[in-house]
C-alpha cells in the first residue's frame, strides 16, 4: 500500500490531468453537433459579447474619457481640481456601465448559459460510457426517475451550500497574510462541484453522495479545479465570470469523461461542514419558530428536525409537510 503522500499526490495529479485532457473535448466537437452549437452560442455570447464588452470600455471608452478631458483641460495634470472631477467622472462611468449593462447582461448569460450547458451535458453523456470509454455512436440515455418535490430540495440546498462557500470564500480572502491562498484553495473546490453536479445528475447521485464524493477524493477535486481557478481568480468580478462561463462547457465535457482514481484510503476533507452547520442552525430555528407559533403539526415538526439532523449528516432535508386543513 503506497504511503498516504503518494496516494495524495496520485490523486491530485490524476485531477489535474483529466483536466487537461482537451482532447476529449475535442473529440466530441468532432462527433456531436449539439456540442458544437452549444459552445459556439457560449463563445460568442460570453466571449464575444460578454468580455468584448468589457474589453471596449477599458481600451476604448475610458481612453477616450480621458481624452475629452485632456481637451477640455480636466484631465488632472497639476490640479488638484481636475483630478477630483476625472475621477468623479470616471466613477459615474463606470458605476453607469455595470448597473445598466454588464450585470443585466450577465444575467442573460447565466440563464441562457445553463440552457445550453445542459444540452451539452446530455450529448456528452450519450457519447461517453460510465467507464470513461467513447463511443461516436449516440447511446440512449433514460433520465433517472426521482420526485419532482425532492430534485427541486436538492437543488435549492446546492443553491444554499454554494452561495454560502462563495460568500465565506469571498469574506476569507480579506484575512492578512493567508486570505488569498485560502480563497484560491476554497476555489478550487468549489469549481469542480459545480462542474461535476451536470454528471452526477445525469446518473441520478443525490446531494449527500455528491458531498461525500468530493469530501473523499479530495485531491483529485483539487487538481481537476486548479486549471480553471487559474484562469479566472486574479481577475475582476465581471472578467472572472466572464472566462468562467467561457470555459464551463469545456469542463463539462472533461468531467463527463472522467473517473476519480482508486488510489486507497484518503482521510476526507469536511469541505462543505461550515456550510452544514449553518443551513443545520437555520432549520432548527425554523423549526423552532413553526413551535412557537403553532404553524406546524406534530408530523410537520418531525419532518422539520428529522431533516436538520440529516443535513448535518450531509443528507438533503425533506420540504416538510403542510398542517392538516391549511
Amino acid at each position: 500500500m503506497p504511503s498516504l503522500p503518494s496516494r495524495i499526490g496520485s490523486s491530485f495529479s490524476a485531477g489535474l490531468q483529466h483536466a487537461l485532457s482537451a482532447h476529449n473535448a475535442i473529440l466530441l466537437l468532432f462527433y456531436s453537433r449539439t456540442v458544437r452549437i452549444r459552445c459556439l452560442q457560449c463563445a460568442v455570447l460570453n466571449g464575444v459579447i460578454f468580455l468584448g464588452s468589457i474589453f471596449f470600455t477599458n481600451v476604448a471608452l475610458f481612453p477616450l474619457l480621458g481624452y475629452i478631458a485632456a481637451t477640455l483641460g480636466v484631465d488632472g495634470d497639476g490640479d488638484s481640481a481636475g483630478v477630483e472631477v476625472r475621477k468623479a467622472v470616471d466613477g459615474i462611468v463606470s458605476v453607469m456601465f455595470s448597473a445598466f449593462w454588464f450585470t443585466p447582461l450577465y444575467i442573460i448569460s447565466f440563464a441562457l448559459s445553463s440552457h445550453w450547458y445542459q444540452g451539452i451535458a446530455v450529448s456528452a453523456f450519450q457519447h461517453w460510457s460510465s467507464e470513461g470509454r467513447f463511443t461516436p455512436e449516440r447511446q440512449p440515455h433514460a433520465a433517472p426517475s426521482k420526485a419532482i418535490k425532492d430534485m427541486v430540495a436538492e437543488e435549492a440546498f446546492r443553491l444554499v451550500v454554494v452561495v454560502l462557500m462563495l460568500l465565506f470564500t469571498s469574506v476569507v480572502y480579506f484575512v492578512p497574510w493567508i486570505g488569498p491562498l485560502v480563497s484560491f484553495c476554497l476555489c478550487c473546490f468549489i469549481y469542480p462541484f459545480q462542474i461535476w453536479a451536470y454528471k452526477w445528475a445525469m446518473q441520478g447521485v443525490d446531494w449527500s453522495a455528491q458531498v461525500a464524493m468530493l469530501e473523499r477524493h479530495w485531491p483529485y477535486f483539487f487538481g481537476f479545479g486548479l486549471p480553471c481557478t487559474l484562469l479566472t481568480f486574479f481577475y475582476s468580478t465581471f472578467v472572472a465570470a466572464g472566462m468562467y462561463a467561457l470555459v464551463f462547457p469545456l469542463y463539462i465535457v472533461l468531467a463527463i469523461a472522467s473517473t476519480p482514481p482508486r488510489v486507497g484510503f484518503i482521510p476526507p476533507l469536511p469541505l462543505m461542514g461550515a456550510s452544514r452547520f449553518a443551513v443545520n442552525v437555520g432549520l432548527a430555528a425554523c423549526a423552532r419558530a413553526r413551535r412557537r407559533g403553532g404553524g406546524v403539526s406534530g408530523g410537520g415538526r418531525s419532518n422539520l428536525n428529522r431533516d436538520a439532523a440529516a443535513f448535518g449528516r450531509g443528507a438533503p432535508p425533506t420540504p416538510p409537510r403542510a398542517a392538516p386543513g391549511r
